[in-house]
C-alpha cells in the first residue's frame, strides 16, 4: 500500500486511493463527535452564505460552523468538539461550514475515492476501514490552520494513523506534548483567547474513544460508518 502525506486545501484535490482529511482542530474532532451523539449526517460545505442556502430549503435542519474560531450569527452551534459532546443529536442533519475541515472534504471529494474523516478520537477505527476496504493508495490530507499553514496536531495525526497501519506505536503523551508546547495548541490555553477553550484541546487531544468512521457519501453528505471495536493497535 502506498501512503501520500499531502498539506492544506492545496493537497486535498490531489488525493489518491482512499482518503483520511484530518483537521484535529477542530472539524475532524467536531464531526466525529457530533455522529457519535447520534448526529444521522453531517453536510460539509465550504462557504457561509451556502450553509445558510441549506438552512432556508430545509429549516429542520441544524447549522454549526466557525470563522476564525468565532461561532458564526445566526447558527445553531460553533465548532466545538466539547460543546457537541453535550448535546443530543439523535436523528439530526447538521450542516458544517468551517475555515479548514468542511473546506477539505469537499476539494478531496472531486477524486470520486473514499473519503473519510479522521482525528485521534477515531484513528484505530479509520485504519481498521483502510485494512477491511483496501486499495493500492492511502492519502493523508493534514488541513493545518485554516487550509493554509501546515501544523503539527494535523501531521502527527496522519503520522500516527500512518505507524497503526504499520502496527508500530507511537507514544501519544509525546503527541500531545510537542501539540501543547506549539502556537496552535497554545491558543486553547490561553485565557485571553476568548475564540478557543481549553475544553476543546483535551476533547480533541483524546485518542480511540470512538469507533465511528465518517464516510463522505456521493450525495455530499456524511454517513456513520462503524468499524469493530476492541481498539489496541495489536488487533489492526
Amino acid at each position: 500500500m502506498l501512503v501520500h502525506h499531502l498539506q492544506c486545501l492545496s493537497g486535498a484535490s490531489k488525493a489518491k486511493g482512499a482518503t483520511v482529511v484530518i483537521d484535529v482542530f477542530r472539524a475532524s474532532s467536531n464531526i466525529v463527535t457530533m455522529l457519535a451523539r447520534g448526529a444521522e449526517t453531517i453536510v460539509p460545505v465550504a462557504k457561509v452564505e451556502q450553509a445558510r442556502l441549506l438552512k432556508k430549503a430545509h429549516p429542520d435542519w441544524l447549522l454549526a460552523g466557525e470563522r476564525e474560531g468565532l461561532p458564526l450569527e445566526g447558527f445553531d452551534f460553533g465548532n466545538s468538539p466539547y460543546e457537541a459532546s453535550k448535546v443530543d443529536f439523535t436523528g439530526k442533519t447538521v450542516i458544517l461550514t468551517t475555515s479548514a475541515g468542511s473546506k477539505g472534504l469537499v476539494e478531496s471529494s472531486v477524486t470520486g475515492d473514499p473519503v473519510l474523516v479522521g482525528c485521534f478520537l477515531n484513528a484505530s477505527a479509520v485504519c481498521r476501514y483502510i485494512n477491511n476496504h483496501p486499495h493500492e493508495e492511502v492519502s493523508f490530507v493534514a488541513l493545518g490552520v485554516c487550509g493554509e499553514i501546515p501544523s503539527p496536531e494535523d501531521n502527527l495525526a496522519a503520522e500516527y494513523m500512518e505507524m497503526l497501519l504499520a502496527r508500530m506505536h507511537m507514544d501519544f503523551d509525546r503527541i500531545k506534548d510537542e501539540i501543547r508546547a506549539h502556537p496552535e495548541g497554545q491558543k486553547f490555553l490561553d485565557p485571553e483567547n476568548k475564540n478557543y477553550m481549553p475544553e476543546d484541546f483535551e476533547e480533541c487531544l483524546r485518542v480511540d474513544v470512538y469507533d465511528i468512521v465518517p464516510v463522505l457519501g456521493a450525495d455530499g453528505m456524511i454517513h456513520t460508518h462503524r468499524e469493530k471495536t476492541g481498539l489496541d493497535i495489536l488487533d489492526i
